[in-house]
């Protein structure tokens, strides 16, 4: 699974400030961490300006259960009734990571679409 800003936002390729451009980003999850008792999932994340390319960022976000829980009360309407139960869940971490990216780069989810 993979997001995609549909607007141009303003990203860092570097350290630098010289180094900043507008373009569409991608936004993947490398790995998926569960505590054992399920109170919170970290996840390692990257963007993009390609599926595959160099990252332009990276980092490991955590959500505890609570924020979960209250994410899946506002978008289990729009899980897929088909598909695994371990593919349900992917989308829904993926919805969390898209709250996570349209703050990064100052943009609403709406702005952010599933691939």
């Amino acid at each position: 699974m993979v997001l995609r800003t549909k607007i141009e936002v303003e990203c860092n390729l570097g350290a630098k400030p010289s180094q900043r451009t507008t373009a569409k980003v991608d936004g993947q999850i490398g790995g998926t961490m569960w505590n054992p008792d399920f109170s919170e999932i970290g996840f390692n994340w990257h963007y993009s300006l390609a599926v595959g390319a160099t990252p332009i960022g990276q980092g490991y976000f955590v959500m505890k259960k609570e924020e979960i829980n209250a994410m899946y009360d506002q978008i289990k309407e729009h899980i897929p009734k088909e598909g695994s139960y371990t593919e349900q869940t992917e989308f829904i971490v993926y919805m969390g990571f898209r709250v996570m990216m349209a703050a990064d780069f100052g943009c609403t989810t709406e702005d952010i679409e599933i691939l």
